[in-house]
């Protein structure tokens, strides 16, 4: 009797994060004072945020069980 077993598990995980963060902020202020008050204020503001990325990938593969049972049976008989 011949038992062969063979179990091959690979697990493969891949986790990348990028997380790329741009935050410009630009604030312009312009005020002009004369007798005639001139009063110009400009605020731009802009603020990006992009966030990329989270791959995971899990790969099982193969659990591969053989098993192999060789009876063998000789019976002579006789007078």
């Amino acid at each position: 009797m011949t038992t062969t077993t063979t179990c091959d598990i690979t697990t493969t995980t891949t986790c990348d994060i990028t997380t790329t963060t741009t935050c410009d902020i630009t604030t312009t202020t312009t005020c002009d004072i004369t007798t005639t008050a001139t009063c110009d204020i400009t605020t731009t503001t802009t603020c990006d945020i992009t966030t990329t990325t989270c791959d995971i990938t899990t790969t099982t593969t193969t659990c591969d069980i053989t098993t192999t049972t060789d009876d063998i049976m000789v019976c002579f008989l006789g007078n």
